[in-house]
């Protein structure tokens, strides 16, 4: 049997999802490893487990078949992964690895991510793309989303030791993740990226995630993009069934003096396309649509003929206190 493929793969604990992480466990001297293929009390894998380390490599595969039958069939494609990767129990086959480790990703866990990616980045069973690679490696530090900067390096360190350690593609992408830390910005796009499958793959709860982070920074094109996110809702699970918090995103970002969303607000009030709000009158609406068309069109966009329409509906007092709030310096409060 070949330890390294413990090293590699197995003690990593495959069984922790996307949305989790876990300590990477080895032993102190990197030589002998633990022999525990996770963490999850999974009969199947500990019977695979046993049967590795007493050399029955038929029980292992019959135990593995078993495993691909569960709910846990990601563990099993990562385990089928590591063994052809690293040739224990049959021949080395970087293909089938690559394509277990495919199969790993899709079903959910994280560490195969990054495998992949070094596949990939050096062409191991898979045309050579390091621009994929980078995409892959990307992903995955993506998905680390409390870990510090020194933890997310170390469990890199860790994953890819057997396999010749960090190399400068994900060094670089280390480095990005890095300064998404403190970079709204970064964040906002990151999240659309992700939302979008725009060179990412399509992970829009994660997306939500990110830019979320961006909008707690109260960066105001986050405010803006993630309110018409949740209010329009486009079927995506990640963005259901929050239209009100998109409301109260969107009511920050055009508090910050943010044109564009002071253009959608006027234009949804005047409209009525209002859904998921809390207010219910007709005249509140026309009084905000004026409002936030009024502060749009100082700051320069171009209302039309629409805010002609809203003045029209209403009293002359609720003309004359959207005109003064409109012109205030600073907005301090909503309409």
């Amino acid at each position: 049997m070949n330890a390294s493929f413990f090293v590699g793969a197995l003690v990593l604990n495959l069984t922790i999802p996307l949305s989790g992480d876990a300590p990477v466990i080895i032993a102190a001297d990197e030589t002998k490893p633990n022999p525990t293929f996770s963490t999850e009390n999974i009969p199947w894998e500990k019977d695979a487990s046993r049967a590795y380390w007493a050399g029955d490599c038929d029980t292992v595969y019959e135990r593995l078949d078993d495993g691909l039958k569960t709910e846990h069939a990601g563990i099993a494609y990562g385990i089928l992964g590591a063994l052809a990767e690293f040739g224990d129990c049959g021949p080395q086959d970087y293909e089938k690895a690559a394509k277990m480790y495919s199969k790993t990703m899709e079903s959910g866990y994280k560490h195969t991510v990054l495998w992949l990616g070094y596949f990939y980045l050096n062409g191991l069973g898979v045309p050579r793309d390091p621009a994929e690679a980078r995409t892959l490696f990307r992903y995955y530090l993506l998905e680390m989303l409390d870990q510090t900067s020194g933890e997310r390096r170390k469990k890199a360190r860790d994953l890819m030791r057997s396999r010749g350690g960090i190399p400068a593609e994900l060094e670089a992408e280390l480095q990005w993740r890095d300064t998404l830390d403190t970079d709204p910005r970064g964040q906002l796009e990151a999240g659309r990226r992700l939302a979008d499958a725009d060179g990412l793959p399509h992970k829009p709860y994660l997306g939500y995630i990110w830019m979320s982070k961006a909008a707690q920074q109260r960066y105001p094109e986050a405010l803006y993009e993630l309110g018409l996110r949740l209010i329009v809702s486009d079927g995506t699970e990640a963005f259901a069934n929050q239209k009100h918090l998109g409301w109260s995103f969107l009511g920050m970002a055009g508090k910050s003096d943010f044109m564009p969303a002071q253009l959608e607000l006027g234009r949804r009030f005047a409209l009525r396309q209002v859904d998921g709000h809390i207010e219910t009158t007709p005249k509140d609406f026309d009084y905000m649509a004026y409002a936030w068309l009024l502060r749009a069109r100082r700051n320069g966009a171009n209302v039309g003929t629409l805010i002609d329409e809203v003045e029209s509906r209403l009293p002359e007092y609720r003309v004359r206190r959207a005109r003064k709030w409109a012109q205030t310096p600073a907005l301090e409060s909503y309409p």
